[in-house]
């Protein structure tokens, strides 16, 4: 599902959420008798540690939250152990929707003089608008495809911001004019692993331009349509695409729930003492890093196209998951 709000594109997975949730309840059933077993009085002594930065310092408060641990009922472990397991998961009733989100950077353009750049700051999101909005200014062949525009003055300078949700793995495909950003050859569908033909979030928080060489990329800049300046017209000799195009994948499911949130999952009654009584508890950095992460109208002579400008130093992150884990269906 992808949705523009606030000058920003976001692709949301829902069914990644409804295909986590039973496995996150399957460790609640085959955890729960253990931690019933578990001795709750001895537990409860990492109420007074030092170290812990929680519980309220008042003896009264500790041992009202002592006494809740103890005579806590069956159902109430349940009901802790399960909002720990969610939290862990960052499927709680606060956490974010599990998506990225992708929004353009206005920026400076950086001289195309044979030299080698650092990143330019952001100067703010382009904005971005519906094009069947304005469907009676466009180009029809805008309509036809769909999607979303911003403005673009020629020879304006972007880079693309990635944000991804829970630190999920995703991977992302950018093309301009139906040209790869990351490899420089045509699109195709689908990911590839070799060469690499994607960025991997987190690991790839934004991307500047069309990657030259190892470390080295072209910056994105608006060139006018038909002057032979847009990288697609350079490689292919034809300007009949245009526009970017993006593709997002996540990693399956199953795999993230293997190889990240399982070893998040609380397996013994002091992993949930703060669920069990969370009014005696407060709310600290610590907790939230572990449970919470989380117009006028156009002519042909108007349109533009993304061209290669000068050369600045980014790195394309080599992807760490295994290949196979990646859910292309979605």
């Amino acid at each position: 599902m992808i949705t523009l709000q606030s000058d920003s594109l976001t692709f949301a997975f829902p069914e990644i959420a409804a295909a986590l949730r039973p496995l996150v309840e399957a460790h609640v059933r085959a955890t729960l008798p253990r931690i019933l077993a578990d001795d709750r009085r001895a537990a409860c002594k990492s109420l007074q540690h030092p170290r812990d930065h929680y519980v309220r310092d008042d003896t009264g408060a500790r041992e009202t939250a002592i006494r809740a641990i103890v005579s806590a009922t069956p159902e109430q472990i349940e009901t802790a152990l399960r909002k720990a397991c969610l939290g862990a998961a960052n499927l709680g009733e606060h956490a974010s929707p599990l998506a990225v989100e992708i929004a353009f950077q206005r920026t400076l353009r950086i001289p195309d003089d044979g030299k080698t750049y650092p990143l330019p700051a952001g100067l703010g999101n382009f904005p971005l608008r519906h094009v069947d909005d304005f469907a009676d200014s466009v180009p029809a062949s805008w309509v036809t495809r769909g999607g979303v525009m911003m403005p673009m003055h020629q020879s304006e300078a972007l880079w693309i911001r990635f944000h991804g949700s829970g630190g999920y793995p995703f991977a992302v495909k950018v093309g301009a004019g139906k040209i790869n950003a990351v490899t420089g050859e045509a699109w195709t569908a689908g990911l590839q692993r070799e060469p690499q033909n994607y960025l991997v979030l987190p690991e790839q928080p934004w991307l500047d331009g069309f990657a030259v060489s190892k470390g080295v990329i072209r910056q994105f800049v608006a060139m006018p349509l038909g002057g032979g300046y847009s990288v697609e017209e350079q490689i292919t000799g034809r300007a009949d695409t245009g526009g970017i195009q993006l593709q997002v994948f996540p990693v399956k499911a199953e795999a993230h729930f293997r190889r990240s949130i399982v070893r998040r999952l609380p397996r013994s009654i002091e992993n949930i003492l703060e669920f069990l009584v969370e009014d005696w508890f407060r709310v600290s950095s610590v907790r939230e890093e572990m449970f919470g992460r989380l117009y006028a109208k156009p002519d042909a002579g108007d349109l533009m196209r993304l061209g290669a400008g000068g050369t600045m130093r980014q790195e394309i992150y080599a992807d760490p998951n295994d290949f196979a884990d990646w859910d292309t269906t979605l």
